[in-house]
């Protein structure tokens, strides 16, 4: 019989420094993308002011 269950498919778990290191890299990540979503005011976006038609740029 062959030795099916010595067979192994990769290498063993990622070890706890890199595992430690994609969360770093996934934190960095989002935690940039929430200071670009509120540097651009998408939480609190400014109330549009109503224009007349007298200031409308001419065609």
């Amino acid at each position: 019989m062959s030795n099916i269950g010595e067979y192994h498919h990769g290498e063993d778990a990622p070890d706890k420094k890199s595992r430690t290191m994609v969360a770093i890299v996934i934190a960095l990540a989002i935690a940039g993308f929430g200071v670009y979503v509120y540097e651009s005011g998408m939480w609190n976006p400014q109330p549009h002011q109503p224009v007349e038609d007298s200031q409308l740029p001419a065609h």
